[in-house]
């Protein structure tokens, strides 16, 4: 069964990097005579909202921009219609890579082992909490385990 990160609006650019990581080949032997450039292409679900769409599609632009071996695909859904999606793909592992949650969602997901907790050397509890006001942050993290990270805040 695959498993997935939630998509949060302010670590697009760190998931991406994320998953970039585990698709490097391994170190050569010697120096390799032309940059390793491979494809990696990301599907990323999102519900549909006009200005996170264009907020999220900005930065994306800008990611590829700087990483043109990368293609970022966005796919939006409806708010029932992604329920839906959600319900019946994460059992069939057949979900995009990165998935935009609520924090009401995350952990009933999670229970299901669906989703991948965020890596320690991302971001750990401990700095998450420095980051985040605590209510923002509190749907996202199951069983002390931290599956993503809001989408939307307040800053004060």
């Amino acid at each position: 069964m695959r498993k997935r990160l939630p998509f949060i609006l302010i670590s697009l650019i760190t998931s991406g990097a994320f998953m970039l990581g585990a698709c490097k080949p391994a170190a050569p032997t010697e120096a390799p005579t032309e940059p390793v450039a491979e494809e990696v292409a990301i599907r990323v679900w999102a519900h549909q909202n006009d200005a996170f769409n264009e907020g999220l599609e900005g930065l994306a632009m800008v990611y590829m921009g700087e990483n043109p071996n990368v293609t970022i695909t966005f796919e939006t859904f409806d708010y029932d219609t992604y329920i839906q999606t959600l319900q019946t793909a994460l059992p069939a592992g057949t979900e995009a890579d990165i998935l935009q949650m609520f924090g009401s969602w995350v952990c009933s997901y999670a229970e299901g082992e669906n989703l991948a907790e965020v890596p320690e050397d991302i971001i750990g509890l401990d700095e998450v909490y420095d980051t985040f006001f605590q209510p923002q942050i509190e749907g996202y993290i199951c069983n002390d385990k931290l599956y993503g990270l809001p989408q939307e805040y307040n800053i004060e």
